[in-house]
């Protein structure tokens, strides 16, 4: 969908990406913050965490796609 809204290739799109994610505090989502997460949710930290959708995305969900300028 946001390869046809902004008429971007593949390369162009990751690209636009990987600057958007870059500004955050570690770069590109890794495999150790998805598990950080699950090690979270796993341990008695969590114990009062119920019914949320737990997203692990850098805050690039809360950025506008408005940063992504065609």
């Amino acid at each position: 969908m946001v390869r046809e809204t902004f008429k971007l290739g593949a390369k162009e799109l990751k690209e636009m990406m990987a600057a958007v994610y870059s500004e955050s505090r570690d770069g590109l989502l890794k495999e150790k913050h998805v598990a950080d997460a699950v090690v979270f949710l796993a341990s008695q930290d969590s114990a009062f965490v119920t019914g949320h959708n737990f997203v692990v995305d850098g805050g690039f969900g809360t950025k506008s796609l408005s940063v992504l300028k065609p």
